[in-house]
């Protein structure tokens, strides 16, 4: 009996029969690099478990991902060991005031980019949503004292004037997301980009706060409440954590200082698409530098 998928097998996996009752809403977000702290995929992660999702269909990782890159774990699941292999995973959930969800999360694929596109879009053609929401974060000049700006971008007229959504105006390297951005744009789906502006200086380990900036932008986009259980809660916890830090060093303490500054005398940048359109290209551009 072999131990990995037999020639010809299909790579994605789908777990029981999806029946819906609404055109689903997609939320997606993508682990590497259109997410430099991890907290779009967290803030998905936090709605499958709080919606409490069922897993619909998974991809296969044999295909797409370098396991010394994205190595799998020994895990513990119903009192046995395990071995996980991390993939991309499609939940399903009912949320009130929306209906039908899928939260697509996982890791940029290592390499097959196109069949994985492919697998990505047959899924999705199979439920038909009614729109897809693409979530990632970018890094820039903001204190993390001050509420995170978030940008919302749409390669479609019709849905720019629907959400007040920019055009995406960014030419160069671009990560999954930006992908499938290009892939959906060019279909019926209502496609939509969100992006979270994070403190370049605080980008290490969990950040609750981003996360709950993403769930509280997705609220607001999907006119219903999101359950964010204890997020608020964690979000200040990391706030102050970060604030304990910055004071122990007089030149960073100075620095989210003039941040702070910046931005209350602008009223909030969030407040300005051009801004933060200005400042996702300046993050791709410093992606492109550190490349070279």
């Amino acid at each position: 009996m072999p131990i990995f998928r037999p020639e010809g097998v299909p790579a994605v996996r789908r777990h029981f029969e999806l029946v819906t009752e609404t055109a689903p809403t997609v939320i997606v977000a993508f682990q590497g690099w259109n997410d430099v702290s991890g907290a779009a995929l967290d803030a998905v992660d936090h709605l499958v478990t709080q919606t409490k999702a069922r897993l619909w269909a998974d991809i296969d990782p044999q295909d797409y991902y370098d396991f010394q890159v994205n190595q799998p774990r020994v895990d513990v699941v119903d009192g046995e060991r395990r071995i996980i292999w991390r993939t991309t995973e499609v939940h399903h959930a009912v949320v009130a005031g929306v209906g039908d969800v899928l939260l697509v999360k996982g890791i940029e694929p290592s390499f097959r980019w196109k069949a994985f596109l492919d697998e990505l879009l047959t899924m999705l053609d199979d439920v038909n949503p009614r729109r897809v929401v693409l979530c990632g974060v970018l890094d820039g000049e903001v204190a993390h004292t001050r509420p995170f700006p978030v940008a919302f971008t749409s390669p479609q007229p019709v849905t720019r004037a629907a959400h007040d959504a920019r055009t995406p105006t960014y030419i160069g390297p671009t990560g999954i997301v930006g992908v499938l951005v290009d892939a959906l744009g060019r279909t019926a789906y209502e496609t939509l980009s969100m992006w979270v502006t994070v403190p370049r200086y605080a980008l290490g380990g969990p950040q609750p706060k981003v996360s709950l900036t993403v769930v509280s932008a997705l609220e607001r986009l999907l006119e219903t409440p999101l359950p964010l259980a204890d997020l608020e809660e964690q979000a200040r916890a990391w706030e102050r954590g970060v604030s304990d830090l910055v004071a122990e060093d007089g030149e960073m303490a100075s620095y989210v200082d003039t941040l702070e500054n910046t931005v209350d005398v602008t009223e909030l940048p969030e407040a300005s698409g051009d801004a933060i359109a200005q400042e996702f290209e300046q993050f791709l551009r410093r992606r492109d530098d550190d490349q070279l």
